[in-house]
């Protein structure tokens, strides 16, 4: 519990530093959006394509679910500070 409340309070203090920089395909960690909305998103991307005469749709799945656990804290920091985040909580 105490980490989900940590959790939003992270997001909410990187989000105004983060936000503007965010791919308009982005559906996770935002407000308003869910992986409902990814899934409509993808299946409607590939219900256009294949409505197109003479078009056909190749699909590759990947797993990165533990993408996240195996990046290194100095590569994270580093992205970090290319997007501007400041080093401390006060801005």
């Amino acid at each position: 519990c105490l980490s989900k409340i940590l959790e939003d309070f992270v997001v909410s203090w990187m989000i105004e530093d983060v936000g503007k920089n965010n791919d308009p395909n982005q559906f996770g960690c935002l407000k308003g959006s869910s992986t409902t909305y990814c899934l409509l998103d993808m299946l409607h991307t590939w219900f256009t394509h294949i409505d197109s005469p003479g078009k056909h749709l190749r699909i590759c799945f990947l797993d990165f679910s533990k993408a996240f656990v195996r990046i290194g804290y100095d590569v994270l920091i580093t992205k970090l500070r290319r997007q501007a985040i400041p080093y401390t909580m006060d801005h």
